[in-house]
């Protein structure tokens, strides 16, 4: 009986770690965008359902010599243009707006899930609104019915008290993703927020135990983090924030989302991550415009430590052996990071437009005991490590988009990167026609192990390059099958339409130093010959909250085909 309830704590857990949570400090900043408040949501289905408004599904553009007497509603879109004049209302629901020289909006402009440009060349008489995240709605005929999101926020049970209007204290209890080191880390303790009309502050001080070994209670299996931050202004401002931490934490965090590298340790029985001890103390300070630009500068004190894999329940293939956890470089070290984040997209969690980015200057030093083994000395180590993840969404037209995205990261200076800053390409997360540390054939450029491979098959890149290019296109079918004029029924029901997904990956790992095949190159030479990237094509069908996927091999062309899930979108 013990059992089974440590089970279904587990399944519990590890299904919330599906939701879409924050579970990082540096992540908050994408889940600070409020959900469009009531008011906003009745006045747009007011206005969008108004006799006389002229309403159009996707694009539109008014040219320079027409005028629209009455109101204009666009839902859709990619863009709505305009050249001529608009005696009333504007509306841009899931759209862009672009205003021409000379264009005239003789009342106001609103404008949800989009942008506007233009605004200096043009007229508008009573003013433009601006929500850049994007509306959730359903059609009831021809009505347009908004619905109503919740803010993101990170899964929560069990309120104990909240007292005043802008103060808030509860009872956190979170999951992090499953893995073969810890099982379920679970995170309970109390959680203070505080609001006034220029600021917040947030204070969270948890402990950690783990699943594994059926919730024993031994050093192993007991952690904690503390932190605490206050911002300061809203649309721009400024914020400070410090942590204690005693936890496990992922080598390559950006292969997978947290959701699928849980799940598909719980399920499948398959860690796509590498996992290392951080134990140590940390502030920083940043500068914010909104939530769409942070500029971030922290310092840390940390001891870095290996830890073994162990025999986490699985619910299947649970008599198999886990791949081992590799170890790490040990040993004690500062951390100077300076990093930067970009965020335009429209929709945190289902994107067509709109730039992300997160990139990070790390200087670190300190003395570490190199993962060769027992008996060797802890030796000074100083090195200067760049990571950028860049990603731009583009929709083309209402039922297509066109997204691309480009990793680089590596050794920047300084002695060898440690174990637990190495890197790798290859697997679900990557380049899905080559599986997840195998090498197939010559040089390992997904790995860039140079010799007989490790145990666990650590990362060992010093650097990295990874492209990722997709189509997306909307499957227009109803209850009848494909063609059927009720296509309409996903949306009528307040579901978006399932996408068919076409995509190409391209990247490779190498080591820095004197040249040697194909494997190595100097310091100096930014990207290797293209020829000796890994390729792949492949194509998928998303239905939204899952995909099915299958993607094959182009430059190694006798690997089997691959087939794998992904949850929402592949990047």
């Amino acid at each position: 009986m013990q059992r089974m309830a440590a089970v279904f704590l587990i399944l519990i857990g590890t299904l919330a770690t599906a939701l879409p949570a924050q579970q990082r400090e540096d992540d908050r900043a994408a889940g600070r965008r409020e959900p469009l408040p009531p008011e906003l949501l009745r006045e747009i289905g007011d206005l969008y359902n108004a006799v006389g408004t002229m309403r159009v599904a996707g694009s539109l553009e008014i040219a320079p010599d027409r005028t629209i007497t009455g109101d204009v509603a666009v839902v859709g879109g990619p863009t709505l243009i305009i050249g001529g004049r608009v005696t009333g209302r504007v509306l841009a629901v899931n759209a862009d707006v672009v205003l021409r020289q000379g264009a005239h909006v003789d009342g106001d402009i609103l404008v949800v899930g989009g942008r506007i440009d233009g605004l200096e060349s043009a007229t508008v008489l009573n003013g433009v609104r601006v929500h850049r995240q994007a509306m959730s709605y359903h059609m009831e005929g021809d009505r347009l019915v908004p619905e109503e999101r919740p803010a993101l926020s990170r899964p929560r049970f069990g309120r104990i008290f909240s007292f005043g209007a802008r103060t808030a204290s509860q009872l956190s209890f979170t999951a992090t993703p499953y893995n073969r080191v810890e099982g379920l880390p679970i995170h309970v303790g109390p959680t203070l927020t505080h609001r006034t009309r220029d600021a917040d502050l947030r204070v969270e001080l948890l402990g950690i135990i783990r699943s594994v070994d059926d919730f024993e209670w031994t050093p192993d299996n007991v952690g904690h983090r503390a932190f605490v931050e206050a911002r300061i202004g809203r649309r721009r401002g400024i914020g400070i924030g410090g942590s204690l931490v005693d936890v496990v934490e992922p080598i390559e965090r950006w292969h997978l989302k947290d959701t699928e590298a849980g799940l598909a340790a719980f399920f499948l029985h398959r860690d796509f991550r590498d996992h290392y001890g951080r134990h140590g103390a940390g502030a920083y300070l940043a500068g914010f415009s909104g939530d769409e630009r942070e500029l971030r500068i922290g310092y840390s004190q940390e001891r870095w430590m290996s830890r073994k894999d162990r025999d986490p329940f699985t619910l299947f293939r649970d008599d198999q052996a886990w791949r081992p956890n590799p170890g790490v470089d040990e040993g004690r070290m500062r951390l100077l990071n300076l990093t930067y984040r970009l965020d335009t997209r429209n929709d945190v969690d289902d994107p067509w437009a709109g730039w992300f980015l997160t990139a990070d200057i790390e200087r670190g030093w300190g003395k570490l005991v190199p993962f060769a083994g027992p008996g060797i000395e802890t030796s000074p180590v100083e090195y200067t490590r760049g990571f950028a993840d860049v990603r731009r969404y583009n929709r083309l037209s209402p039922d297509a988009q066109l997204n691309m995205r480009l990793v680089v990261g590596g050794w920047l200076g300084g002695d060898e990167l440690p174990m637990q800053r190495r890197l790798s390409v290859g697997g679900p997360g990557t380049i899905p026609g080559f599986d997840f540390r195998i090498n197939p054939s010559g040089a390992d450029v997904g790995t860039c192990w140079p010799g007989v491979p490790l145990p666990g098959s650590p990362a060992l890149c010093e650097r990295v390059v990874l492209a990722q290019l997709e189509y997306r296109g909307t499957l227009r079918f109803g209850p009848l099958g494909f063609g059927d004029p009720g296509s309409q029924w996903w949306s009528n029901r307040g579901l978006k339409s399932p996408q068919w997904v076409a995509f190409a990956d391209a990247g490779r790992g190498w080591l820095v130093g004197p040249s040697v095949g194909d494997l190595q190159y100097s310091k100096g030479r930014i990207v290797p010959p293209f020829g000796t990237f890994r390729t792949d094509v492949g194509l998928g069908l998303d239905a939204r909250v899952i995909g099915f996927f299958v993607a094959k091999a182009v430059s190694h062309g006798k690997e089997p085909a691959n087939f794998f899930v992904r949850v929402r979108h592949r990047f």
